[in-house]
């Protein structure tokens, strides 16, 4: 079949399945993938102004956001656990902000939340771990860092130079000065790997 029938061959099997994926859906998606976030937007954006539109769209809405505006991201993590309250990642989203703004508790909060529900989203643990580190809750966020880094996983790209450097910080504050140089040292070798992924990501 040429390519064209076979997408709309694979459209028809998702749609059977309950899966359809609206083409403004799928446009947003691919927007994404090209790193064009600001166009991605708009076009999630548009598509969730249609009737039938998956909540999900609003967490894919808001882990784009997270990269261009908080407060826009805000408001999308809002939606996203209004109309899909399952999904950890808008609480993780929320968590992310309250972090860069300094709310430290607010953020073990909204993370604590997250990774419950999504405890397959490393990004939401590594973020926990500093927002539990940041209120002095020091062996708590070790436990946290540490079960990340053990998922090998989760603990990949720029997500295991930041968990990697945040143990460093941690050990450093209990003066656990062994600990400190390898966990440091970890991070500065997989710095010299140039294919690291951004977080949060829409997976």
């Amino acid at each position: 079949f040429p390519s064209h029938d076979n997408q709309t061959a694979q459209e028809l099997i998702a749609a059977m399945q309950g899966n359809f994926i609206y083409p403004q859906h799928q446009k947003a998606k691919e927007l994404v993938k090209q790193g064009n976030l600001i166009a991605a937007v708009e076009a999630y954006q548009k598509y969730l102004e249609l009737p039938g539109s998956i909540p999900q769209a609003f967490v894919e809405l808001a882990l784009v956001q997270i990269h261009l505006d908080q407060v826009q991201a805000k408001m999308a993590a809002t939606n996203a656990i209004k109309f899909q309250p399952n999904d950890g990642r808008g609480y993780g989203v929320l968590g992310l902000i309250n972090c860069r703004e300094n709310h430290w508790q607010d953020a073990v909060s909204n993370l604590q939340k997250g990774s419950n529900l999504s405890p397959d989203q490393g990004w939401i643990q590594i973020n926990l771990a500093w927002a539990l580190a940041k209120l002095g809750n020091l062996t708590a966020a070790q436990t946290t860092i540490d079960k990340v880094l053990a998922d090998k996983v989760l603990a990949v790209g720029s997500d295991a130079i930041f968990a990697l450097t945040l143990k460093a910080w941690i050990c450093l504050q209990q003066q656990e000065w062994k600990s400190v140089i390898r966990a440091a040292s970890q991070a500065l070798f997989k710095l010299q790997n140039p294919s690291v992924n951004l977080t949060p990501t829409l997976s």
